[in-house]
């Protein structure tokens, strides 16, 4: 899943506030919005570009991009061979690019300790309230914020991985199957 940038939107959380009067949702933006930042790929996580010489002439090592996360037996969610393969659409792990169109509102989530370049992006959908989503980023620097003075770097990691946090509507929950959610967001990732 590429990353989604992170932008200042003066969303960093304040304890015993119902949220902060400050924070505001703007249209999710691409890279090249003023101030957008990137985290790097980190080391654990290896991105093989699908035009990689291959071991015979004019052959390439894989057809698809490939990304692989080091030292894990993980084999996604019982994927097997599939594991390691891009959604089609993807884009290449390696940057941040604008969210699916599903997603019309942005805030970044960090707290008062800290800079929006350590916040998790917070992205709703167009049925989601706004509000909900302001109190989402707001609780979700909190945890961040509370779970990082007990175990540091956690933060950090989920920030380097590109974590986000979506808020879906209640009209747009589905109790059923996944199947909704990837016609929506064909990046979704469970």
């Amino acid at each position: 899943m590429p990353g989604t940038p992170q932008i200042e939107t003066g969303g960093s959380s304040r304890p015993n506030k119902p949220w902060n009067p400050d924070a505001k949702l703007i249209p999710p933006p691409d890279m090249d919005y003023p101030g957008a930042a990137c985290p790097p790929v980190p080391d654990d996580v290896i991105v093989v570009p699908k035009n990689l010489p291959g071991p015979t002439p004019n052959s390439t090592l894989y057809s698809h991009t490939e990304v692989f996360f080091a030292g894990w037996a993980w084999d996604g969610a019982g994927l097997g061979d599939q594991a390691h393969r891009l959604p089609h659409n993807a884009k290449h792990p390696a940057g941040c690019s604008k969210p699916h169109p599903f997603y019309t509102q942005y805030t970044n989530a960090y707290a008062e300790d800290t800079n929006y370049t350590m916040g998790m992006p917070t992205l709703g959908s167009a049925a989601a309230h706004p509000n909900a989503v302001l109190k989402a980023a707001d609780t979700l620097a909190q945890m961040l914020k509370q779970i990082d003075a007990k175990v540091p770097g956690v933060r950090q990691y989920m920030v380097e991985h590109r974590s986000r946090f979506a808020v879906w509507a209640d009209s747009e929950r589905r109790n059923d199957t996944c199947d909704y959610c990837k016609k929506q967001d064909p990046t979704f990732d469970w």
